[in-house]
């Protein structure tokens, strides 16, 4: 068989196509090890009796540590339950949860003021976070562009 330009060319933009998705699940899961890290820091700060919680925090850390071992190919059906720890949406959820319009949240967010995780060209926004976001006074959302 003979090797072609053009059969370079294909396994060249296969490759990087295999890339692309593997930085993309590497963005998934840093949001969802940053949500998962999230919730852990609420949990300690709600509860008095820190002795049974510190326990749970440090099964929580082993877990986040088995979670960042996992190949990319294993993150499709993690990403898929991350909705159930915090839900994951797009510019539609942003929307829905502010209140605001497209145009004013890709504002918040190149202005720094909302949080979001940019993967394959798209912005995603973790439910807790915009919740925190619209919680924050109104006069303490001006003074930061929001």
């Amino acid at each position: 068989m003979t090797i072609t330009p053009q059969h370079i060319r294909q396994l060249v933009a296969h490759l990087e196509g295999v890339h692309r998705q593997q930085e993309e699940s590497k963005r998934i899961l840093a949001a969802i090890s940053a949500t998962i890290k999230t919730n852990i820091q609420a949990i300690a700060e709600a509860v008095t009796n820190t002795e049974p919680v510190s326990s749970k925090l440090d099964s929580l850390a082993q877990a986040l540590g088995q979670i960042a071992q996992l190949s990319p190919a294993s993150l499709n059906g993690l990403y898929s339950a991350a909705p159930a720890l915090d839900q994951i949406g797009g510019i539609a959820l942003a929307q829905q949860i502010t209140g605001k319009s497209t145009s004013t949240i890709y504002s918040l967010v190149s202005m720094g003021k909302l949080p979001a995780t940019k993967a394959g060209g798209k912005l995603y926004f973790s439910e807790s976070a915009l919740r925190q976001y619209i919680s924050q006074p109104r006069t303490s959302r001006k003074a930061t562009g929001g």
